[in-house]
């Protein structure tokens, strides 16, 4: 086997694997090191909460006693109370009226910028 055999193995070995070389691998560590701090302050503020939440529409909480796991029943009786469909047809035609009055300011915006008289 020749010397250029081999050494073109060794590159195709090199370019097969990203993290051959001690300066690529530096480099990745050193851009985690920078993302670390972003990640746990979004894990703090976003997935932890997000996390609890789910946790506890699942049980019945109390805040002075104890909380029992009671599955899907916060949301069954959710589904049978007729106040929450009506709260929800409320929710949905509030939105729909205030989308369609921005709609319409942004459409008059460029109208309101030009100079009259």
């Amino acid at each position: 086997m020749s010397v250029s055999t081999t050494r073109r193995r060794e590159l195709a070995a090199r370019v097969s694997y990203p993290f051959a070389t001690r300066t690529r691998r530096r480099r990745l560590l050193t851009a985690y090191a920078f993302m670390l701090p972003s990640l746990a302050v979004m894990a703090l503020f976003m997935f932890y909460p997000l996390i609890r939440a789910a946790w506890l529409s699942l049980t019945n909480y109390s805040f002075f006693g104890t909380s029992q796991f009671i599955g899907l029943g916060n949301y069954t009786k959710l589904v049978h109370d007729a106040q929450f469909w009506n709260d929800l047809g409320n929710t949905r035609s509030h939105t729909a009226a205030t989308k369609r009055k921005d709609r319409r300011s942004i459409a008059l915006l460029p109208v309101s910028q030009i100079p009259v008289g």
